[in-house]
């Protein structure tokens, strides 16, 4: 994951890793019971050295943007019949790839 080419598409699974480290603060802004398991083993580790502040320190700009459009998309969800969020089918499949290829190699 060292290379450009690779962090461009794993971006959902970062942001994946701070809304799972926002769900874990008692005053979070927002609450994903997902965001772990699809950010997956190697993001969340890779978000460690950076958790401790974060947590210390109360929300960042990408919290707050969160919130904003979760709130945005669930007041507009009871006018729509349909709601697409592109890229997070593949997205998923990734996340779900390298959680199996984690624990297969650990357990």
């Amino acid at each position: 994951m060292s290379e450009i080419k690779d962090f461009v598409p794993r971006t959902s699974l970062f942001m994946a890793g701070i809304r799972a480290i926002e769900t874990e603060r008692p005053d979070r802004l927002f609450e994903d019971p997902f965001a772990a398991k699809l950010a997956g083993v190697e993001i969340l580790a890779l978000l460690e050295p950076w958790k401790k502040e974060y947590l210390e320190n109360g929300n960042s700009v990408v919290t707050v943007r969160t919130r904003f459009f979760d709130d945005f998309l669930l007041s507009s969800a009871a006018k729509l019949s349909q709601i697409v969020i592109l890229v997070a089918r593949q997205a998923l499949i990734e996340a779900l790839e390298l959680s199996d290829s984690t624990s297969s190699k650990t357990g």
